[in-house]
């Protein structure tokens, strides 16, 4: 278990220890008030006070069931100098709203996106808070893991843990085969797609991608909305600030790790603090990669990850020696666990349609998505830009190969053609096409059409 440096929130017996103001908690999780059957509009559930070791930043996570028509709002506050801060917003979350973070900065907090820094002071206490909001009295938000983590000020000194070997089989995704408008953020949501496939969960790194995407900064890379989209798919799932021991805990426990990585891949070219990590394709800051093992090479312990940054999803996989590993890794990390079937029910959904020729279109081979035999024309924006990627439209071949999973296929990324897409005749013989329309929430409508 992660030592002190992390409160993890959940249970009935946890969560009723906090004030509860409009919610009530039923079944380990926090939900509105309601009366006569329908619940309040808004409501919010505070924590007691935790207390930590000395502190310099921190990060909160939440894992929340949001319907359609809900939201969350996680905040926090630290205790400095005897004195509780402002309250700071970690971000509105739901993956069917435009989701938001930023900056901001008062007296001695700093708040950078996903991790509240303390500049020039030290905190010992925490407190988190969340409102939950509903549009709809029938429906509410479900809350079922808060999280705090910090990070110390001064680094506990521990022993070098005592390493063995353990390799996990994890799916590896490069971001570079992704799509356009996203792949540049692309390499939490292909680390998160990876971590949740090896459970069977049939996962596209983009719609992970979208449903977590910071409306705000422009990213896919907002690692608290990257714990909050597992969560919502019903995974116990947290960020944390976290040490080669409890690394090798994670791993040896059977759970794959996502870390936070800087490195330069040219040695003539490393700056100070930035390592060179030999074994990479590119420079790369604040980048994510997933841990999955350790191994001994000459009497050497090296670390098995699977590094987005690489042209081919089976190039992803690498092999670094530990002690370059952690002059590069930045002691921050994203923990994925099995997950809870009670949990999940309200993320993003798959919805199966028919690809038929357009009969609108003036351009030939165009065809357009239909539901209960009515067509579903797509907007001419339906894709965005790189700056608000708003969907994802894009084309699959059946070539005979089989691959571990959706995700390992070879997508086409196109655009929208007169309400629809152009597909290809494929000569004498057709071939299988499957045809994936993901909106800006996450949720998709994918069909499948011989051409």
């Amino acid at each position: 278990m992660i030592a002190k440096t992390l409160k993890v929130l959940q249970g009935t017996d946890t969560l009723t220890k906090g004030d509860l103001e409009n919610v009530t908690v039923t079944d380990d999780r926090i939900i509105l008030d309601s009366v006569a059957g329908r619940h309040v509009l808004y409501g919010c559930y505070t924590s007691v006070p935790l207390s930590m070791p000395e502190f310099d930043a921190l990060m909160m996570s939440w894992n929340a069931d949001t319907p359609p028509g809900t939201a969350v709002e996680a905040q926090a506050r630290v205790l400095v100098d005897g004195n509780w801060t402002t309250w700071v917003g970690f971000g509105r979350w739901s993956p069917f709203i435009k989701r938001s973070s930023g900056y901001f900065a008062q007296g001695p907090l700093v708040m950078d996106r996903d991790i509240l820094y303390l500049d020039s002071k030290t905190a010992d206490q925490v407190q988190l808070r969340i409102y939950l909001y509903t549009d709809n009295e029938t429906l509410s938000p479900s809350v079922w893991l808060l999280s705090a983590s910090v990070r110390r000020v001064q680094a506990k000194c521990e022993k070098t843990p005592k390493l063995g070997n353990r390799q996990l089989r994890i799916p590896s995704y490069s971001q570079l085969l992704r799509a356009p408008a996203l792949s540049d953020t692309m390499d939490l949501a292909c680390c998160l797609a990876g971590m949740m496939n090896r459970y069977g969960e049939d996962v596209l790194p983009e719609e992970l991608g979208l449903a977590m995407f910071d409306w705000e900064e422009h990213t896919c890379a907002n690692w608290a909305f990257g714990a909050a989209v597992a969560g919502c798919w019903g995974y116990y799932s947290h960020t944390a600030f976290m040490e080669l021991a409890q690394l090798w805990e994670e791993i040896q426990s059977g759970f794959a790790v996502a870390a936070q990585i800087s490195y330069t891949s040219d040695p003539e070219k490393a700056a100070p603090g930035q390592p060179w990590l030999e074994d990479t394709m590119c420079d790369a800051q604040h980048h994510w990669v997933v841990v999955t093992g350790f191994t001994e090479i000459d009497r050497q312990t090296h670390l098995l990850v699977n590094d987005p940054l690489c042209p081919t999803d089976a190039q992803c996989a690498r092999i670094w020696p530990l002690d370059k590993f952690l002059e590069a890794w930045e002691g921050i990390a994203l923990i994925l666990h099995k997950k809870d079937k009670r949990y999940g029910h309200e993320k993003p959904q798959r919805e199966t349609v028919q690809i038929q020729p357009n009969p609108q279109a003036d351009l030939p081979d165009n065809y357009i998505l239909c539901a209960g035999g009515k067509p579903v024309p797509l907007p001419q924006d339906f894709c965005g830009t790189a700056l608000e990627p708003t969907g994802v439209l894009a084309v699959t071949y059946a070539d005979g190969i089989a691959r571990a999973t959706t995700a390992h296929k070879a997508f086409r990324f196109v655009p929208v053609v007169e309400g629809g897409l152009f597909l290809a005749k494929g000569g004498e013989k057709k071939t299988k096409k499957t045809v994936y329309a993901i909106n800006f929430t996450g949720s998709m409508m994918v069909g499948d059409i011989l051409v």
